[in-house]
């Protein structure tokens, strides 16, 4: 598995949830994700996960407890994205 190394505590972004029906919202999700996956590559003391590994996840129903054993992670960001309602 590739990583984004500076030697420190590792962390994986793993892909958000999109909560819209909406396909759009989905490529917003996974940009959203890939932005934070990038920001936190630039922050010394930080090794990240390569997106590669962490998106192996999306779409997969995992245990936190097993996801973060796979890349052998100290911590896991998860989130969701979802359109308001009548934005559209």
């Amino acid at each position: 598995m590739s990583r984004i190394s500076d030697g420190g505590p590792l962390i994986a972004v793993m892909p958000f949830q999109s909560l819209s029906t909406d396909s759009e919202n989905e490529y917003f999700s996974d940009g959203l994700a890939e932005e934070i996956l990038e920001a936190l590559s630039g922050l010394q003391g930080l090794t990240v996960e390569s997106r590669a590994s962490s998106f192996s996840f999306k779409r997969k129903l995992a245990e936190v407890s097993e996801i973060g054993g796979k890349p052998r992670v100290a911590n896991l960001l998860q989130g969701s994205v979802r359109t308001p309602p009548g934005s559209r």
